[in-house]
This record gives structure tokens, sequence and C-alpha cells, in this order.
């Protein structure tokens, strides 16, 4: 439900997993749909990605991504070195599951709690912090030497946002744009992340990765709102998945659908964020960060 977040690069992966040494004890995710693994899957809304053809190139299948492939989460656990991290909201989820991290992201989420909420249930920020809160409680009893120098060794993936402009603001008689001018919106979603990133520091969180907001305008869905906009521009960036069969290449395709990258474009941006110069990733990238 929300566009890609603004780590950019010219760089390729390739589509396999290659595993390291992890360096990093484990990695726990915060966003929306750029970022759920399907976390939403069991919840009664309609921001849901667990059918065909998403996940069409997933060695899973199906999973409730909003891709055909990995997102820049799955990507970037394995450039740390570590497995797969699972969604919090799976059916059964035990110490051993969570031990290298938790992804928390949940599609239509934003940092407002009232962000998405047409679409039903999702997890908002500071929904995914409660969230967290209950899996640091396990991880307390599991871990012989306790949490706080693992999880201050951790990294906390944060990306949260786009979701506040998108479903809330932006949206056509929005109650919220009654209220707010666009600049005093700006300053409440800093104030609120601002609040929620302290929390989590205050739980013990040390390093940080956020994703900056993407340029909302650029993407499929809101091109698609100008008479003007160019068919042959929409053509190539984005892949619209509606019969698979019209899109074998869809490593060629920057958008998977009006919203989301695709695996290709999301292994590029994991790239970035990993080793990427200070254009990318200031004032450090994941690589560096995870050796302090």
């Amino acid at each position: 439900m929300a566009p890609l977040i603004s780590f950019t690069s010219l760089a390729t992966l390739s589509m396999m997993f290659v595993f390291v040494e992890a360096q990093v004890p484990a990695m726990f995710v915060f966003g929306d749909s750029l970022l759920d693994p399907g976390n939403n899957n069991n919840l009664a809304t309609l921001a849901k990605a667990n059918y065909f053809p998403n996940g069409i190139d997933f060695p899973e299948g199906v999973t409730g991504r909003y891709c055909n492939g990995r997102t820049v989460a799955d990507y970037l656990g394995n450039l740390l070195g570590l497995p797969l991290i699972p969604p919090y909201n799976k059916p059964i989820i035990t110490a051993h599951d969570t031990s290298r991290g938790v992804n928390f992201a949940s599609a239509a989420a934003g940092i407002l709690n009232d962000t998405g909420k047409l679409y039903g249930d999702r997890f908002s920020m500071d929904s995914q912090i409660q969230n967290f809160k209950r899996i640091l409680e396990g991880l307390s009893s599991a871990l012989v030497n306790g949490t706080e120098d693992y999880i201050s060794r951790s990294l906390f993936l944060v990306c949260m946002g786009s979701n506040d402009y998108i479903n809330n603001f932006l949206l056509p008689l929005s109650q919220t744009a009654s209220m707010y001018t666009a600049e005093s919106f700006a300053e409440l979603l800093i104030h609120e992340y601002s609040r929620q990133l302290k929390e989590l520091y205050e739980l013990g969180a040390r390093k940080f990765l956020i994703g900056g907001l993407g340029p909302l305008g650029c993407i499929p869905n809101q091109i698609g709102n100008y008479q003007n906009a160019s068919n042959i521009a929409k053509g190539q960036i984005i892949c619209l998945p509606i019969l698979p069969l019209e899109c074998e290449n869809r490593s060629d395709f920057i958008f998977w659908d009006p919203y989301h990258p695709t695996d290709r474009a999301n292994s590029i941006v994991a790239e970035y964020a990993y080793n990427g110069t200070l254009q990318a990733s200031f004032p450090m990238n994941a690589m560096q960060l995870a050796l302090l």
C-alpha cells in the first residue's frame, strides 16, 4: 500500500540467497506493505496479499508479500547473514523462531493510528511497538544472558509514513486534510514518529536503519491520476500482474503493482541500503552500522 522507499541505485543482485556469517544477532522490522511478510493474512482487512500471482517468484510461493518475490527486508536480512525473518502474526511463533528477529510490518499501517482504517484491521506503528514488547518478554526468559546486549546489537529496520499520506491525508474528502495544512500535518507526523523511535530506543534499540519517504507523486498509482500521464512511461515501470503471462519479464520492471516494487527493484534498494554511499544511506550504511 505504499511506494518505494528512498534508497536508490543501479546495482543488481542475484535472485539466489547466499548465506554468510551473521553480522548482527537479529533484525526487527517495522513498516507497512513494502515490508509486510504476511502479518495481515489473518486480520479482518482488505489489505492483504495472500493470493496469486503475488509470490510467483518467492520460494515459498504466496505468503502475503506485496511482491512477486522478496521484500527489501528479506534481501537486507540475507546480506546481514540472517535467515528469513518470520512475521509476528504467524499462527504459531516460538522463542526459537524469534531468536534472529521478527517482522512486525503491516499493510495499510501508518505512523498515525487511524491511517488505513478504511481497509479494516492493521497493526499501526504504535501497535507494532506493543507487539515488539510482547516478543521482548518472551526473549527475556529464553536468552540466558538477557536481552540488553542482544537488542542493542540488533538492527532495527523502520519504514513508515507513506500510508499517512496515501491512505489518510490525500484521500478524497479526508477529514485529516480538513484539520491540518500540509505543513502542520508533516509536523504532526514528525512529532509522532520521533516519539515512536524514542520508545524503541528506550526499549534497548540502538542500531536504526530508517527508510525515507519516497517520491509519492511518482508511483504508478499517483501518475495514473493525471490524464496527461504518459502511457508509455507507466508501461515501462509497472508489471501489472493481472495476468502473469503478460508480465513474464518481471525483472525488467520497477513496480510490481501500482504501489509496490518488484523483487528486482527491492534487491537493488537493499544493496544500496547495505553498502551504498552517503548519497544512498546517511550517515552510514547498514554494513557499517552492523560493525559498530
